[in-house]
């Protein structure tokens, strides 16, 4: 986690078989990255993926089908993805 950052898991015990990555920023362009740097180690990540989602506001096309990507590929492994604190999408 990132330092002076606080957040509602500060200070919880998260299970060695579980990691959590958050992804920052407001659109989705930012955080592909994020997904990138998941699946080149997805081999060295535990059984259970967290993604927390709750800084993005905004998702796009392409982002979506960046998330169904990454959700196959974890899924190929023989792992778990959990997408956790989306927000509502805002009105067209």
């Amino acid at each position: 986690m990132r330092e002076g950052y606080s957040h509602i898991l500060q200070h919880k015990a998260i299970p060695p078989y579980v990691t959590i990555s958050a992804s920052h920023g407001h659109s989705f362009s930012g955080p592909l990255n994020k997904l990138d740097e998941i699946t080149s180690r997805l081999s060295d990540l535990p059984a259970i993926i967290i993604l927390r989602l709750r800084n993005m506001t905004a998702i796009d096309a392409t982002g979506l089908q960046a998330l169904e990507k990454l959700a196959d590929d974890v899924h190929a492994s023989g792992r778990h993805l959990i997408l956790c604190g989306a927000r509502e999408q805002p009105p067209a």
